[in-house]
């Protein structure tokens, strides 16, 4: 049985790990989480679409 929970970069868990220890709020690690997720899945695209030339 496959699970549908995406793999999270271990960049993203380091700084959520982080961002725990430092005692920050729920709502905060969310929008961190939200936007390091946005930067890589970019980054991604950027790459694989300079690959693909």
């Amino acid at each position: 049985m496959q699970c549908n929970i995406p793999k999270i970069h271990p960049t993203i868990k380091r700084c959520l790990t982080h961002l725990e220890v430092l005692g920050t709020d729920d709502k905060t690690k969310q929008i961190v989480y939200m936007y390091l997720q946005t930067l890589y899945k970019e980054m991604s695209l950027s790459i694989k679409h300079s690959n693909d030339r």
